[in-house]
Order: structure tokens, then sequence, then C-alpha cells
């Protein structure tokens, strides 16, 4: 992915491949020294409500794509959340140097 993240193509896979199963979601970007961040909550149908919390998170020429599709309830939602934000949050992903104790 040599192109910018800004025209959110990877929402737009996502959106695009959900289209059938009237999918509603909220999206929010976010740039800092650590590079861009894409973030995608919503939920769709099929054969039962389920939701979908990813991340596409844009560094130099890398892209992670972090997708957490379940049964939806506001259990697995949180569940969900807390999965993508530990990746978002991985020094491995967003190139921050992990805290050392001194």
């Amino acid at each position: 992915y040599k192109t910018d993240l800004q025209d959110n193509n990877p929402v737009f896979n996502l959106v695009t491949a959900l289209k059938d199963y009237n999918f509603k979601f909220s999206s929010n970007e976010t740039y800092g020294d650590n590079g861009v961040i894409i973030k995608v909550s919503g939920t769709f149908e099929r054969g039962g409500k389920h939701g979908i919390e990813a991340a596409y998170i844009k560094k130099g020429l890398y892209l992670w794509q972090i997708v957490a599709a379940f049964p939806f309830s506001e259990e697995n939602k949180k569940k969900a959340l807390d999965f993508i934000d530990s990746a978002v949050i991985d020094p491995a992903i967003n190139g921050a140097k992990p805290e050392t104790k001194e």
C-alpha cells in the first residue's frame, strides 16, 4: 500500500463486502506520529445480528488490518473493542518504543 490511506479504500472494501447484509457503521480517523488509524464500528444481519469492529493502521509502507466479527451483544462488543485497542497500542504495530522499567 504505497498510496495514502486517506481515500478510505480498506473501509470501502469492508462496506462493499457487507453491503448485502444491511451493514450500518461509523468510522473515525486519527493522525499522529505513529501514522494513520481508521477505526470502524458497525452491525450487519446474516442469520441474526452481528457486530464488527475493525482498525486499519497505516505507517510508512505498512498497512495493518485488524478485524473482529462477532454475534452481537454488548459483552461481545466490549471484548472486540478490547482486542482492537490492544492491537492499536501494540509497539510492534504502531512503532512506539515499549516502556522499560529502570
